[in-house]
C-alpha cells in the first residue's frame, strides 16, 4: 500500500471516529434531559390519598406512570407485575367506559370482574398534565344507567318498548358497552319448529348498528347454541381454535371469532333462547365474565319474554283479522274464471311465501294438477305440474287419509321421492314445503301448497301449518261450489251444442256441409286445435280423409297419411277397425298408439287427442278426431261429447253412403231401358241380321 493510501485510510478513520463520538454525545446528552423531565409525582403534583380508594396516574399519550396497591388488587396485577393501559382497558367492562376516563375529565361507571366501580378523572395542573384516575366501589356513590343497584348486582332496563326489534337491540347495546366483541347473537327458541332462530348485531354502513334476522337457523343439537340448550350452563371459550370438540353451527368463515361466551336465556326453568359473545382475539373473555353476562341474560330474559308475548298477541290479532278479511274475500269469490286468483290474493298477506298455489285432483285422470295462477311459477309450468296419483299406491292412501304433507327440504327428500313428487318439487326449487288438504263432507278436492317462506329458509310451524288449515277449511266449500257451477255451465254449453249437431243432421244440408258444421261446433265446445274425420270408402277398401271437414291450424297434411287400406295391418288397430272410443295423451299413453296417427299428431303438432267411431249396424264406417295441441287436456267427459256427436253423425253419413248408391243404381236401370227400348225400335224397322248385331 503507497503512503498515499495509508494516508486516506488514516484520515477516513479519524472522521469516523468522530462521527461516533457526535452521535453518543447527543443521545447521552438528550436521554438525560428526558429523564430529568419524566413524569414524577412532586411535591407540585401531590399523590392521591390512599385510604380505601383505588388511583392510576396517566401521561398524556396513555403511558402508565403509577397504579397504587389496591388498584393493582383489583386488576388482579403483581406487585412486581409491569402495568400497561392496555392490560387494564381488557379488565374492564365496558372497556370504553374506562377508556372515557384515560381521555378526558369526568366520571363513568364500569364492571371489574364482576364489582361495580365509580370512576371520576382529573388532570393535575403542571407542565406534565398527568391524569389521575380514582375508582372506589359503585356502592359509595350514585349508580348511572345503565346499570345500577338491586338485590346486590347490576340490573339493567330493557322494557321500554315491547316490540321485539327494539328488545333485542337494547339488550345488544349493553352488551356491546359492557364486552369487548365483535359478534353478537341472540337465538330465540321455537318450539313448532324445534329450531333456534339467530339474530345478530352488526355494523352498518355510515356507523351505528343494526338488528338483523339471519336467513338460517339452528337445529336443537346443533353448534354451541345446541351445547347451552342441552346443558342449561354458561359456555366460555377463550380459544375457539384449541377446542375443536366444540364447533359452531355456522362456519367460521362467515364468523371468524376466536374467543366465545355465551349463555341461555331461561324463565322459570323455560328455555327462551341464548345469548352468546364473540371477539376476534383470544382469550378476551375471562372467567369473571361469565356471572356478569348471566346478570345481563337474567333480566334480558325478562323483556324477550314480555316482547316475545306481546308479537304472538299481535300475530293472533292480526291473523284473526286477517282471516275475517279472508271470508269476506272468499265470499266475493264466485266466478269461476276468476276464483284461484282471489284466493291466491286473499292468502298472500297471511302466510309469506314465495311459492302459494292449488293442486286440484283430477278424478278421470287420477292426478293432481296445478291450477294457474300459481303463486311464484309460471303459467306455462302449470302444463306440466301435474302429479300422476297411482292406484292403491301410498299417495293414494295418504289422500285417503286426508293428512298433511310436510318436508323440511322437498328438493332432496327421500319421502317425497317415493311418493312421486321429487320430481316437480326440484323442477320448482322447491325447499320447505306443506301440502294442507282440501276436504269438504269428507271428499278429497286437493291441496294448499305452500313453499319457501320469504324471510329464508325454515321449516313450518305449528302455528303456519294451524294456519293453513283453517285457511283450507274455508277455500275447500268455495273450490267445490265453483266447480259444480263451471260443471254445470260446461253441461248447458255442451247440451245445447250436440242440439245444434242433432238438428243439423236432421236437415237436408248435403254430407259435406253437416260434417263441417258439426266438427266446428265441436272445436269451439272443446278448444280444440285440430278436428277432421276418417270415412270408410267399401268400393276403394280403404280408410279416407274427409278434406271437405278439415280444421287444421297447420300445415296440408300429405296424400300418404290421407289414406289407410283396409289391407294393412294397421287397420285392425285404429278406431273404425275396433270400435272403441279414446283419450289420447301423447306422452303418457297407455294403451300403444299405432304409427298411422302417431305421424298425423306428429305432423300438427297435438298433444291430445279425442276420437271416438262411427258405427252403423256394429260396422265401422268412419271416426272422428278432436285434438289440442296441449297437454293432458281432454277427460272422459269430453270424450263422452265427441261419442254422442259421433253418433249422430254415423246416421248422416251412412244415408249419404245409400242415397249414393241408390242414384248410382237408378242410372243403371235408366241406361238398360234404354238400350232395350232402342234395340227394340230397331228390330221393328230392319231384318239385316249384320246390322242388328253390331248394334
Amino acid at each position: 500500500m503507497t503512503p498515499a493510501q495509508l494516508i486516506s485510510l488514516a484520515l477516513l478513520l479519524l472522521l469516523t471516529g468522530l462521527v461516533l463520538w457526535l452521535v453518543v454525545s447527543l443521545v447521552l446528552r438528550f436521554g438525560a434531559r428526558r429523564l430529568t423531565q419524566a413524569p414524577r409525582l412532586t411535591e407540585a403534583a401531590p399523590a392521591p390519598a390512599q385510604g380505601t380508594d383505588a388511583w392510576i396516574v396517566l401521561e398524556p399519550g396513555g403511558r402508565l406512570v403509577e397504579i397504587n396497591p389496591i388498584a393493582r388488587q383489583w386488576f388482579d396485577l403483581e406487585a412486581d407485575e409491569a402495568a400497561t393501559l392496555e392490560h387494564l382497558v381488557r379488565r374492564a367492562r365496558p372497556s370504553e367506559a374506562f377508556l372515557s376516563l384515560c381521555a378526558g375529565e369526568g366520571q363513568a361507571a364500569f364492571v371489574l370482574h364482576g364489582q361495580s366501580l365509580q370512576g371520576a378523572s382529573h388532570r393535575l395542573a403542571g407542565p406534565q398534565s398527568l391524569m389521575v384516575i380514582t375508582l372506589r366501589p359503585a356502592e359509595d356513590s350514585q349508580p348511572t344507567q345503565p346499570l345500577k343497584k338491586s338485590s346486590g348486582r347490576p340490573t339493567y332496563e330493557f322494557n321500554h318498548s315491547l316490540e321485539l326489534e327494539d328488545t333485542l337491540e337494547a339488550i345488544f347495546a349493553v352488551a356491546l358497552k359492557v364486552f369487548p366483541c365483535e359478534v353478537l347473537e341472540i337465538t330465540l327458541w321455537e318450539e313448532g319448529s324445534e329450531s333456534f332462530l339467530p339474530y345478530r348485531y352488526q355494523e352498518v354502513e355510515g356507523g351505528g348498528w343494526k338488528v338483523f334476522q339471519a336467513e338460517e337457523r339452528y337445529l336443537n343439537s346443533q353448534g354451541l347454541t345446541g351445547r347451552l340448550a342441552d346443558s342449561r350452563q354458561p359456555l366460555l371459550i377463550t380459544d375457539v381454535a384449541s377446542r375443536p370438540d366444540l364447533r359452531p353451527a355456522i362456519e367460521r368463515a362467515v364468523l371468524p371469532f376466536r374467543a366465545y361466551l355465551g349463555v341461555p336465556l331461561l324463565l322459570d326453568e323455560k328455555l327462551l333462547g341464548t345469548l352468546e359473545l364473540g371477539a376476534l382475539t383470544p382469550e378476551t373473555f375471562q372467567q369473571n365474565d361469565i356471572a356478569l353476562l348471566e346478570g345481563i341474560a337474567t333480566d334480558a330474559s325478562t323483556a324477550l319474554n314480555n316482547a316475545l308475548r306481546f308479537r304472538n298477541e299481535q300475530n293472533r290479532s292480526a291473523e284473526l283479522a286477517g282471516l275475517a278479511q279472508l271470508a269476506q274475500a272468499f265470499s266475493a269469490a264466485r266466478d269461476p274464471l276468476t276464483l284461484f286468483s282471489r284466493l291466491i290474493e286473499s292468502i298472500m298477506p297471511l302466510m309469506p311465501v314465495e311459492v302459494l298455489g292449488f293442486l286440484i285432483y283430477n278424478e278421470y285422470q287420477h292426478a293432481l294438477e296445478g291450477r294457474a295462477p300459481f303463486h311464484g311459477l309460471p303459467d306455462q309450468f302449470m302444463d306440466v305440474y301435474r302429479i300422476p296419483v297411482a292406484s292403491s299406491g301410498r299417495l293414494e292412501q295418504i289422500m285417503l287419509d286426508q293428512d298433511v304433507l310436510l318436508s323440511e327440504n322437498a328438493f332432496d327428500d327421500p319421502q317425497w321421492e317415493e311418493l312421486g313428487l321429487a320430481v316437480l318439487s326440484q323442477s320448482a326449487s322447491l325447499r320447505e314445503t306443506v301440502l294442507v288438504p282440501l276436504t269438504c263432507g269428507g271428499r278429497m278436492l286437493g291441496y294448499l301448497q305452500a313453499s319457501n317462506h320469504s324471510d329464508g329458509s325454515r321449516p313450518f310451524s305449528n302455528n303456519e301449518v294451524r294456519l293453513l288449515t283453517i285457511i283450507a277449511t274455508q277455500a275447500a266449500p268455495i273450490i267445490e261450489n265453483a266447480g259444480l257451477v263451471q260443471q254445470s255451465r260446461q253441461r248447458a254449453q255442451r247440451a245445447e251444442g250436440l242440439r245444434r249437431i242433432a238438428s243439423l243432421a236432421g236437415s237436408s244440408a248435403n254430407l259435406d256441409e253437416i260434417l263441417r258444421f258439426s266438427l266446428q261446433e265441436m272445436l269451439r265446445l272443446l278448444q280444440a286445435d285440430a278436428a277432421f274425420v276418417f270415412l270408410y270408402d267399401p268400393n276403394r277398401g280403404m280408410m279416407v280423409l274427409h278434406r271437405a271437414s278439415l280444421f287444421s291450424q297447420g300445415p296440408d297434411l300429405p296424400d300418404g297419411l290421407a289414406v289407410l287400406s283396409v289391407d294393412d295391418p294397421q287397420f285392425h288397430f285404429t278406431i273404425t277397425g275396433h270400435q272403441r272410443p279414446m283419450v289420447l295423451q301423447k306422452r303418457i299413453s297407455v294403451q300403444p298408439v299405432i304409427p298411422f296417427y302417431q305421424a298425423i299428431l306428429n305432423h300438427w303438432q297435438l298433444e291430445s287427442a279425442l276420437a271416438a267411431p262411427l258405427i252403423v249396424r256394429d260396422q265401422g264406417i268412419g271416426e272422428v278426431w278432436i285434438c289440442s295441441k296441449d297437454d293432458f287436456f281432454y277427460d272422459q267427459t269430453d270424450l263422452q261429447v265427441v261419442v254422442t256427436a259421433a253418433a249422430q253423425l254415423a246416421s248422416v253419413v251412412e244415408q249419404g253412403y245409400l242415397s249414393t248408391q241408390t242414384d248410382e243404381s237408378l242410372r243403371r236401370q235408366v241406361d238398360q231401358l234404354t238400350a232395350l227400348t232402342r234395340i227394340s225400335r230397331e228390330l221393328s224397322t230392319t231384318l239385316d241380321l249384320t246390322f242388328l248385331l253390331q248394334m
